[in-house]
């Protein structure tokens, strides 16, 4: 009777064992903006870590973006495990037409129309907790069992503050913002007066200029103060401000944007808030392409941006139990758009946070039972030149203007990638002709500066199945840039310009730099973005 009790305790061990090593749960990283091309590039330079270990693992794979591997559009693909002639979201932006007339989209603006992976394990009982995420919705509106939170949406702008030494007496040498600019306002409205002693070489930041009374905090050349107004019960509301110069006997502070988290439930948001501190938001890329703001600023904004991340995920797992974490992680994104091939030194510190993080996420998943599942979506390429589409058909004699009558075709660029969009009351041999002439000026668009051909690949929309985009809301045309080409609208009604990034990413797939990576333990052979979600999918065993 003893050996058969055990023999079944035995066998109850094996199958609870079982059970509990093939119940995963999955914690899901979107590296977005890495791509293969740059693993493989810090890879030569390290000799350890997480990526040189998942290498050497072999478990590091190549991964090919959609063709329309615009930011929304990857990630709508990603999520749903769909291609945009399925989940909807064809393009950064594209059209509706309601009432006769058309509508520009954003987007990021409309619900998919395929349920994402987190979706389906929250309607199968799974317990979800999203952190950075971009888009606070997939299918639905409603989610039972998610706690999300969000990139925050900013309260106030970011700007530069220029100071002037406006008296100097024995003891204070106080600064007045200069006439060029408006005070530096608190929540209520009190102006922050600056002022130094005189034989400090820091500056306060005070309500009044007493010292004694307390002050908001103080600062030193290249330093950051974080100035925190808060309500009883709400979000915190904070600003960054950091001495960004000195020019002479006058300088130069860079006050960055108050953000505040989105997300819900609110309780949840309100815990990660306690937590972790107010969010800090958006790096500048615009300010930092405009020389406004130095590259060692933006990359704090960055490396800062990440750090709230992890520092989220922290305060999120602390006393709970979640079956999937789904972490949007945007470093190379950042430096992708921002500084794409500028600074080598740069380009490794992005990469060693990376390594840091991932390997402490790692180390949580192996203490937790949980798969962990990475993927970048997209690769970037480098830019030089802005198009402004429409300008470009304007100047080819079609009447581009969707709000007079007789409008011929418009674009709705998006980045490096764009619809064109006839009227629908054109006959179909005025179509026809239209497309003609269309196809043929876009083949002729050459760079005024280098010669060079821009349109990467012009696609009808009888073609569009070839691409994954053959949807209701398509347009008669899509058209792909060649990297080092970005659709972005001019002041200069010129057809070429300066774009504001230095890096973009959704060029045709015969670029290598346009594709991504993939960290799995399964096979993925090949590594498609919009295979990643059945990966989450089967290791959760949802359906």
């Amino acid at each position: 009777m003893r050996l058969i009790h055990l023999a079944v305790s035995i066998v109850l061990l094996i199958l609870f064992i079982s059970c509990k090593t093939t119940n995963k749960k999955v914690l899901i990283v979107h590296a977005r903006g890495t791509s293969y091309p740059q693993v493989l590039a810090y890879l030569k330079q390290v000799k350890g870590g997480f990526f040189h270990d998942a290498n050497e693992q072999e478990i590091l794979h190549k991964l090919e973006p959609i063709t329309n591997g615009v930011t929304i559009s990857n990630i709508a693909s990603f999520e749903t495990g769909s291609l945009p002639s399925k989940h909807g979201v064809i393009g950064h932006n594209f059209a509706a037409f309601r009432e006769g007339r058309i509508r520009l989209v954003n987007g990021f603006s409309v619900r998919f129309e395929k349920e994402t992976f987190w979706e389906k394990a929250d309607k199968n009982g799974k317990t979800v907790l999203k952190l950075g995420a971009l888009t606070l919705h997939g299918k639905y509106e409603d989610h039972d069992n998610v706690d999300c939170v969000a990139q925050g949406y900013p309260t106030s702008g970011s700007r530069m503050l220029t100071l002037v030494p406006s008296k100097e007496d024995q003891e204070l040498i106080k600064y007045e913002i200069a006439p060029s600019s408006s005070p530096l306002l608190l929540k209520d409205s009190t102006e922050i007066k600056f002022y130094r002693n005189q034989a400090a070489t820091s500056i306060l930041l005070d309500r009044d200029y007493n010292e004694e009374n307390g002050t908001i905090g103080e600062l030193n050349q290249n330093e950051w103060l974080q100035v925190t107004e808060n309500s009883p019960g709400e979000l915190t509301n904070a600003f960054s401000i950091k001495w960004e110069s000195v020019i002479g006997d006058t300088l130069v502070f860079y006050k960055r944007a108050s953000y505040v988290n989105r997300g819900y439930p609110q309780e949840f948001l309100l815990k990660v808030d306690n937590g972790a501190g107010p969010a800090p938001g958006w790096p500048n890329i615009p300010y930092y392409s405009a020389n406004r703001i130095s590259r060692e600023t933006l990359v704090d904004e960055i490396s800062t941006e990440m750090a709230y991340i992890m520092k989220s995920f922290e305060v999120a797992t602390k006393n709970k139990e979640y079956d999937l974490i789904y972490i949007d992680y945007p470093a190379m994104d950042r430096y992708g758009h921002a500084m794409l091939g500028e600074d080598p030194s740069v380009f490794k510190s992005m990469f060693e946070q990376m390594d840091s993080n991932f390997n402490c996420l790692q180390e949580f998943c192996e203490e937790n039972n949980y798969e962990l599942i990475i993927t970048s979506g997209h690769g970037f390429s480098a830019i030089h030149t802005s198009v402004d589409l429409n300008q470009f058909l304007v100047q080819n004699g079609i009447e581009a203007d969707p709000r007079k009558e007789n409008w011929e075709a418009v674009g709705a660029p998006g980045k490096v990638s764009s619809h064109i969009y006839f009227n629908p009351e054109l006959s179909a041999s005025e179509k026809k002709v239209l497309m003609n002439k269309i196809t043929g000026r876009l083949r002729g668009m050459v760079d005024d500066r280098t010669k060079d051909s821009v349109i990467e690949k012009i696609v009808r929309k009888s073609e569009l199945n070839e691409v994954g985009l053959d949807h209701t809301k398509a347009g008669d045309l899509f058209l792909l840039l060649k990297p080092g080409y970005v659709f972005a609208n001019t002041t200069q009604k010129s057809v070429f310009d300066t774009p504001i990034f230095k890096g973009d990413h959704g060029y045709s797939l015969r670029h290598e730099d346009s594709y991504g990576f993939a960290y799995s333990k399964k096979k993925c052979d090949p590594c498609k973005t919009h295979n990643v979600s059945n990966l989450v999918l089967e290791t959760l065993d949802v359906n």
